[in-house]
């Protein structure tokens, strides 16, 4: 059972590649945009438009070679309902991406933009068990 809950937690390209799809950004986006209370203004002007490589030890494996290797793989103990369940997700302790997100000029300009990027990394996160997992640091491109 761990093994198929550890398969349906990964998001994969066509190429078998592990992703962070867009969807999951952008609602980060707007969690982390709440948080300066504009998170109306996030849903209509921040806009992330294709999903982004997850980049870490061992992304350019099969998932059936990261599932033998034992190294992303994190098992814990969830309430369900007052039982206790283990779940068991996809984990990579160190892990980068390059994400663009466009924004409505209207209602963001960049400095905001990575404002709301730096809260979602430091408080909000993406994935699943956040914030504790699924932070990041915040570097803007050029």
């Amino acid at each position: 059972m761990a093994r198929i809950e550890w398969y349906a937690s990964l998001y994969q390209n066509k190429e078998g590649r592990i992703i962070l799809p867009a969807m999951m950004i952008e609602a980060a986006l707007v969690n982390g945009a709440k948080k300066h209370k504009l998170g109306q203004q996030a849903k209509a002007g921040l806009f992330v438009e294709s999903h982004t490589l997850l980049e870490f030890e061992g992304c350019e494996l099969t998932v059936d070679a990261l599932w033998e290797r034992g190294e992303n793989i994190l098992t814990v103990a969830c309430n369900i309902q007052r039982n206790k369940v283990m779940r068991t997700r996809f984990i990579a302790e160190e892990w980068a991406a390059n994400v663009t997100v466009t924004y409505d000029d209207g209602l963001f300009n960049a400095a905001r933009v990575i404002d709301v990027m730096e809260v979602v990394g430091l408080q909000v996160g993406v994935g699943t068990w956040r914030p504790r997992h699924g932070r990041f640091d915040t570097e803007p491109a050029g």
